[in-house]
């Protein structure tokens, strides 16, 4: 039996979207896609009976962009034989589909087509039914189980698991699950909430309910990283300052060159903070850089004036130091500006 699946390329269901400025759809530039959860259960049902050696080879059919593909290799890693993608640029609807559907179904003459009950960035829940119209073919929607026979099959026919159904300590209970708004302090989030729970705590014990709120809070992982980075700095504070002496073999000149990095990222943070924005990945990963080029910037201008510094002393007629100071730190200005900025360029 040849089993043709239906597979769609949505955005992933885990990551948050945001809406376009212009309120027209859901921002899907830089989102992580997939493959849509209900046509992965499709796929699965068809792996199922194949491994049961019901169903000899599944192909599986997408219909989109280019990078659809990703989502056919994942339907073919999960057990798919072979994948089809009709490439197309257009937001087709439900019954465009469902037209090409029919016209790989007339090639490929499959004996049955399984699709997901639904797409979850639409929730139309029609391209299946549609297939069936235009085939002429009976259906089964929403069903949990198929059992092929012969000719016939026995399907079973059950509701969706309830929202918020979980096990709890080994007992039964209700999962509410929280996602805080794009741009929101998941700490602050997550500590408003815990505070709104311990006021209904003496109400729901008295109901014999017992919360839970360390499952699946979102601020232990914030706070088990700013942890981690706290001793991460720490660590990198000895090892910059053991490199620093070993280029400037002088604990004062190392010290004033270490100086420079939490004053620089002190001001970073002020500008951040006056910019309304908080420290996430990308910010982190350009202090790391940043850092880098501070490094090596402070290096070069305390090299130049320790040697300035140097020259200074062995002539007969000493300049003053502070001028001495000043004339190496602009000697060294200009390339250490366009270094600067080449970087800026690059990431």
């Amino acid at each position: 039996m040849k089993v043709l699946v239906g597979v769609k390329r949505v955005v992933d269901p885990n990551v948050k979207v945001r809406v376009k400025a212009d309120g027209s759809g859901v921002e899907t530039a830089n989102i992580k896609m997939a493959i849509n959860p209900f046509c992965e259960i499709a796929v699965e049902q068809a792996v199922r009976m194949k491994e049961a050696g019901v169903v000899t080879e599944i192909v599986v059919v997408s219909v989109g962009l280019p990078q659809c593909q990703e989502t056919l290799r994942t339907a073919m890693a999960m057990g798919a034989d072979r994948g089809i993608l009709v490439e197309t640029d257009v937001d087709v609807q439900p019954l465009a589909v469902a037209k090409v559907m029919k016209a790989i179904i007339a090639k490929e003459n499959p004996q049955l087509v399984i699709m997901g009950k639904q797409a979850v960035d639409n929730d139309c829940n029609q391209t299946g039914q549609m297939i069936a119209a235009l085939m002429g073919w009976p259906q089964a929607t929403h069903i949990s189980k198929v059992e092929p026979a012969g000719d016939v099959a026995n399907v079973t026919l059950a509701p969706a698991l309830k929202s918020g159904d979980a096990l709890i300590q080994g007992k039964p209970g209700i999962l509410l699950a929280l996602a805080s708004q794009y741009g929101t302090n998941t700490l602050q989030t997550t500590r408003a909430v815990e505070a709104a729970l311990d006021q209904l705590k003496p109400a729901l014990q008295a109901q014999g309910i017992t919360l839970y709120p360390a499952i699946h809070r979102p601020a232990n992982f914030v706070e088990r990283a700013l942890t981690s980075l706290d001793q991460s700095l720490v660590i990198a504070a000895i090892l910059i300052l053991a490199v620093l002496y070993a280029f400037l073999r002088d604990w004062r000149s190392a010290f004033i060159t270490f100086l420079a990095i939490p004053l620089s990222l002190l001001a970073a943070t002020a500008v951040l903070e006056r910019m309304g924005q908080s420290l996430n990945t990308m910010t982190l990963g350009g202090f790391a850089v940043a850092l880098g080029v501070l490094v090596d910037d402070a290096i070069i201008g305390i090299e130049n004036v320790l040697r300035r510094l140097g020259e200074n002393e062995k002539n007969p007629t000493q300049r003053p130091r502070l001028e001495v100071i000043r004339d190496a730190t602009l000697e060294v200005r200009g390339p250490v500006v366009y270094a600067t900025l080449v970087v800026l360029a690059v990431f």
